[in-house]
């Protein structure tokens, strides 16, 4: 057994589950664009990192979207 497979076996365990928010942006890319992403939620910024340059640039024109689904599920903080 790795490390990451230890840290792994643990977040299982501690029932760790990502932000209703995080799931929900993973969740769009999916449905719409077929691709997974990464989603970090800081105080002031939620970043989403994309496996190509392309991706990026169709998410910023769903930008508006992604707001609405954001308004829906507000970050608590």
């Amino acid at each position: 057994m790795t490390m990451m497979d230890s840290l792994a076996s643990i977040l299982r365990q501690s029932g760790h589950q990502e932000p209703e928010v995080v799931a929900k942006i993973k969740a769009y890319v999916a449905d719409t664009f077929q691709a997974a992403v990464s989603v970090s939620v800081k105080p002031s910024a939620i970043i989403i990192s994309a496996p190509s340059a392309a991706l990026i640039n169709a998410l910023r024109l769903h930008t508006p979207q992604l707001q609405i689904l954001l308004r829906q599920n507000p970050i608590n903080g």
